[in-house]
């Protein structure tokens, strides 16, 4: 936001003569749920094999961010993914929601189950979320929504 430095003193301290004694806005904010139909996707990124994938989730429900993503490898081990670092601060909204396999943790060969935890802690389990990495023929541009079958449960709305 860009306000003039009276209208600034005026949001934080309630005066309307627009004095600043300090330069921070007292606020408060409290999390809301994320309502969602239906189930997560995965946005899987092009050039996925067993040894390196990329992908985002979106459509979760629940407190809506997801906190820890796990895949398991061919040695049945559980994985737990990266912040993908390939992708640039000028792109924020893919940046933090982009999860990727960390260096020399594969194979990963087909399907792959994936295990989700949000904020508050509770974790989901996708079995067989990724079953290719190929995009079908209608994809575009390489990259595809897979549903992965499971959601976090709604969170009720606080009074």
């Amino acid at each position: 936001m860009d306000l003039s430095d009276v209208a600034m003193a005026r949001l934080q301290s309630g005066k309307p003569d627009g004095s600043m004694p300090a330069g921070v806005i007292p606020n408060k904010y409290r999390r809301v749920p994320c309502p969602r139909l239906g189930n997560m996707y995965v946005w899987l990124r092009q050039n996925a094999s067993p040894y390196w994938f990329s992908f985002t989730v979106v459509n979760s429900a629940g407190f809506g961010g997801i906190a820890i993503i796990e895949a398991k490898n061919d040695e049945g081990k559980w994985v737990k993914l990266i912040r993908d670092p390939n992708y640039t601060m000028a792109r924020p909204q893919e940046r933090f929601g982009t999860w990727a396999t960390p260096q020399d943790s594969g194979p990963f060969n087909l399907p792959i189950d994936l295990r989700l935890t949000d904020g508050s802690g509770i974790t989901l389990l996708a079995e067989e979320a990724i079953k290719s990495f190929t995009p079908p023929a209608d994809a575009l541009r390489d990259f595809y929504y897979i549903d992965i079958g499971v959601n976090f449960p709604e969170v009720p709305m606080p009074e």
